[in-house]
Parts: C-alpha cells; structure tokens; sequence
C-alpha cells in the first residue's frame, strides 16, 4: 500500500528514540501458531519508519536465534538498534485471541528479566533526539525508572510515553503508577487506554487524563476501541474522533494503539509539538484510518490504507 504525501512531507536529520520492547509475539489459534516479531517498542520504531520518521531503538534482546531474526527484521527497514544488557533467551509473548480479535498475553522469563541499558551513547542520542518515545517501560522496577527519568531530563525534544502496562509482568503497581506519572509529569504527549487505567489506578481514562494535565503533561491521547480516540490538552482542548469503517473485516487488533499513537506522533515529528485544534482535528482523523487499516491485516505492524 502507498503511503499519503501529507504524511511523509519531509524528512528531518534528527531521529526519534524508541524505547520499549522488542520480542517474539507467537500467535495461537486453535492448533496452529504462527510467529511474529512484536513488541510494543520494535512495532513503535517500525511504524514510525513506515510513516516516514527516522527511528533508532533501545531494547532487550536475547542473545539466540530469535533475537538474531529481531535484530534482522530492524535491519531490514534500516533500524539502528541499542541492545540491552544481554540475555540468553529473546523474550517471547504467547497469545490467543478472543472472540473480538484482542489479544490475551503470557509471557516467557525472559521477560521478567529485561533491562534497558542506559549507556553513554543511549545518552547521547536521547539528548540529541527530535523526541524520545518510551512504551511498556517496566517502571515498577525502581533503578531502570530513575535511570530512565534522569536520562530524559536532559532531552531537547520532546518526550511522549505509552504506560501500556502487562499485567502478566506487573510485580508492583503502586510502584508502577507512581513511576509512570513522574515520568509523564514531564511528557509532551501521553497515551493511555481504557484497559491501562482501570488496571493501574481503578478509574476512567478521561479522568486519569485530566490528572496527568495538572501535574504538567501537555497532552493527553486516550485510545478508545471502538468507541475512538480522545484528546485532551493543557491548553483546555478536549477533541473526540470515531472510529473508521473500511472495507474488509477486523481480523486483529494486535498494534492498534501503537498504530494510534506512532501516527500522531508522525504529526508532531513533521509539523512540531505546538499544534491547533485543527492540526490536532487532522491528526486524529488520519490515526482512526491507520487504526483500521492495521485491524484488517494480520500481525501487529502499522498498516497504510490507500486512499
């Protein structure tokens, strides 16, 4: 599929950095698997490259024959990538999907081990990056959260976080939440679902929304479904868009949201972080199409309708 001009205007020398994870998703139906490379950062850097963003990637791999095809698959669409601390296994997320297509997740040891390395010229780039992109973070683990938050305090660009919590991995919520909105205090942009707040903190997005916005977040994007997206700002915007009917049947939700939210920040990559109503309009609308574009194909990388 062709990728719309508007999206991919221009190119910028400075790159985004992705920070989250990059595994094996091993997708079970009935008797059959099929296995897919995954990982809420691996799918973030790809969709971002996909859309026309110069990406780089801080993740963990394992040092086996998974993590040698994952490092391979970045390699292919031109990835540059930042392993963390070595492992022996690559980390492996086993699902199946419900009567709806959304994904049900377990997960191997390797991922209880993870750990982002946070070296010098991991550093260098998150000083230097047009905006720093963290997504399912284990922020319950105190030492990799100050690390991370130190790091980023001195990023000229922006900072955007997608808590995106597993509840399989969670070993802590109370340090979790409370990592999380330390981090998104400082955040230009924060996504949040449904699913998320109502397991970390028992309330509404919307609300939860409206908390990060007071301790200092500029912008909040709340991945909705079904029911859409919304958006709430420091400047008092509060912008709702539906969802988009295209042809074809729903077959997967896999990467929805990352699709989501990689397509706004395509936005603020290519037109800057101070956007309009109208700008933010635009941007939605374009993210609900990516949205259901993804949903009609198999796997979690961003898809681009025609249109």
């Amino acid at each position: 599929m062709k990728t719309p001009s508007r999206l991919v205007s221009r190119r910028r020398s400075r790159k985004i950095l992705c920070i989250g994870d990059a595994l094996i998703d091993e997708i079970h139906d009935g008797d059959t698997s099929r296995r897919f490379a995954g990982g809420s950062g691996l799918l973030m850097a790809i969709d971002l490259h996909l859309l026309g963003v110069p990406t780089s990637l801080v993740t963990a791999l394992g040092e086996d024959a998974d993590g040698r095809w994952l490092r391979g698959v970045l390699d292919s669409y031109g990835i540059p990538v930042h392993p963390g601390v070595p492992m022996p296994e690559t980390g492996v997320a086993t699902s199946t999907r419900n009567s709806t297509g959304v994904p049900e997740y377990a997960f191997n040891a390797a991922m209880r081990k993870r750990v982002y390395d946070i070296t010098p010229e991991v550093r260098q780039d998150i000083r230097e990056a047009r905006a720093v992109v963290v997504n399912s973070f284990p922020f319950d683990d105190r030492n990799q959260a100050e690390a991370l938050v130190e790091a980023t305090s001195h990023s000229i660009g922006m900072r955007i976080v997608d808590a995106n919590p597993r509840p399989a991995l969670l070993t802590d919520i109370l340090a979790f939440s409370a990592n999380f909105e330390r981090f998104a205090a400082t955040a230009d942009l924060v996504s949040l679902s449904e699913r998320d707040t109502d397991l970390l903190y028992g309330i509404e997005a919307v609300s939860l929304g409206k908390r990060l916005i007071d301790l200092g977040t500029r912008a909040v994007l709340i991945t909705q479904g079904v029911h859409g997206v919304t958006l709430l700002t420091s400047s008092g915007l509060t912008i709702h868009h539906p969802i988009v009917g295209l042809p074809g049947a729903v077959v997967d939700t896999m990467g929805a949201s990352t699709a989501v939210l990689a397509s706004v920040i395509s936005t603020l990559y290519h037109e800057g972080r101070n956007l309009g109503e109208q700008q933010w309009r635009e941007a939605l609308a374009t993210s609900q199409l990516i949205a259901a574009a993804t949903c009609r194909t198999v796997g979690g990388i961003l898809e681009i309708p025609t249109i």
